[in-house]
């Protein structure tokens, strides 16, 4: 019904015609600021906003006599009245209950709503901004704002600002949020169904996809909460779990948050700075780290060198300089082929 309803009106009423009566009756710009939010920006949204309202209201209050839309209302009527035989209320559009008889202006009211929706959704749509790494690359991103994300290899975020609040989306990989204070805005990174909310800071967070989506957050400055994305209402939970500078932990949902950990600031301030650092952990741990950053991946032959440890600081991707070490300092040998390199055991 109120998608016949769209019709009618739509036929009645073209877009360009309520910008150009908004435009004669004194909002002068209308045009252009409509522009502006349909690009994403925020200035004047809610005068624009209402200013919009206010006309489709206007334009169907106009059209509720129109004869096309008094007999589809009358249609719907008797329609609601066979199903009221068996049931006394009803579930609508929106999920909520109603009263058997449906009025001509509630069906305007939905109908003037779904029109805002069909013709100007930009203004009242923030759209996404995706930010992206290849492998091997990294970049800082600085937002709107002046905060920063630090982007390290293969990653991807998408960012979607708004009057209210400024949410990223961390979709795959690692990155370094640095955020400019704004308390009416919390800053909010969703990582699956985990949300972690600051409000000025810096933090790490790495999804690490090859084990079981493991999310590591590690606070370098300031404070930040780990949510249940789902049980997000903008508002801060008396009880929310509190992460302190200095101090990391590990989950797979916000549900299964580990115990806090110091933060790996050698690691961090490493990649941070085109660098791979390794202090005495196993060889499978170093060719797993060193596989994010190369096209060129390394696979251990022989799995009992896996335990091997090894420390040392390699620039990020660069395959030959690990390689190197690795026949210098292990009893080894490499293999190349294709975009694969096999490190085994040297043969007796």
């Amino acid at each position: 019904m109120i998608k016949k309803m769209l019709n009618i009106i739509k036929g009645r009423q073209k877009p360009d015609d309520i910008l150009a009566r908004m435009e004669q009756s004194g909002s002068e710009g209308i045009r252009k600021r409509l522009d502006r939010l349909g690009e994403g920006s925020a200035l004047h949204k809610k005068d624009v906003q209402a200013e919009f309202d206010d006309y489709i209201w206007t334009m169907t209050g106009e059209l509720q006599n129109d004869s096309d839309i008094q007999s589809l209302v009358a249609s719907y009527q008797a329609e609601i009245g066979q199903v009221n035989a068996t049931s006394k209320k009803h579930s609508f559009l929106f999920g909520e209950s109603f009263s058997t008889w449906l009025k001509p202006a509630a069906a305007l009211a939905g109908a003037a709503a779904l029109l805002a929706v069909v013709f100007y959704s930009p203004t009242t749509t923030v759209p996404f901004d995706t930010y992206a790494t290849r492998v091997g690359d990294q970049r800082i991103i600085e937002l709107a704002d002046a905060s920063k994300i630090t982007l390290n290899t293969n990653t991807q975020v998408r960012v979607q600002y708004s009057d209210d609040a400024r949410d990223i989306y961390l979709d795959r990989g690692e990155a370094i949020f640095s955020v400019e204070k704004d308390k009416k805005r919390p800053f909010n990174v969703y990582i699956g169904d985990t949300l972690v909310r600051a409000v000025g800071t810096e933090f790490n967070i790495f999804l690490d996809q090859t084990n079981n989506n493991l999310v590591t957050v590690s606070v370098l400055e300031g404070i930040v909460t780990i949510l249940n994305a789902a049980d997000d209402n903008r508002a801060q939970p008396a009880a929310a779990p509190l992460l302190e500078a200095g101090n990391a932990v590990s989950l797979t949902n916000a549900s299964s948050v580990s115990a806090k950990q110091p933060v790996d600031l050698v690691r961090i301030a490493g990649w941070r700075s085109g660098q791979i650092v390794f202090h005495d952990i196993s060889l499978d741990e170093a060719v797993k780290d060193h596989n994010r950053y190369a096209m060129q991946k390394i696979v251990l032959g022989d799995r009992s060198l896996a335990s091997e440890r090894i420390s040392g600081t390699f620039k990020v991707g660069d395959s030959q300089a690990l390689l190197f070490a690795l026949e210098n300092l292990l009893d080894v040998e490499v293999q190349r082929s294709g975009n694969t390199v096999i490190v085994s055991k040297q043969k007796s």
